[in-house]
């Protein structure tokens, strides 16, 4: 199977990247290189295996990035 990855800039500030691994699992990293929170920000799916700062985990979920944070999580397959 093919992994690769894709990316974007959403409001040109927040970054998303998302990767398909080997086992068709999907790695996704968002993070908000900026210092001002962005609220609105559609958390990726899976589960949150790396977080900067304590609170950026729990903030994703309810749709803040804080400044300058980053979150991987983890889809995996069926």
């Amino acid at each position: 199977m093919r992994s690769g990855g894709t990316f974007a800039v959403d409001g040109d500030d927040v970054l998303r990247v998302d990767w398909t691994l080997g086992d068709a699992s999907r790695l996704h990293l968002i993070a908000n290189l900026t210092g001002e929170p962005r609220g609105a920000v559609g958390a990726p799916p899976g589960e949150v295996v790396c977080a900067t700062g304590f609170a950026a985990a729990g903030d994703l979920a309810v749709g803040v990035l804080p400044a300058w944070t980053a979150a991987v999580t983890l889809e995996r397959t069926a």
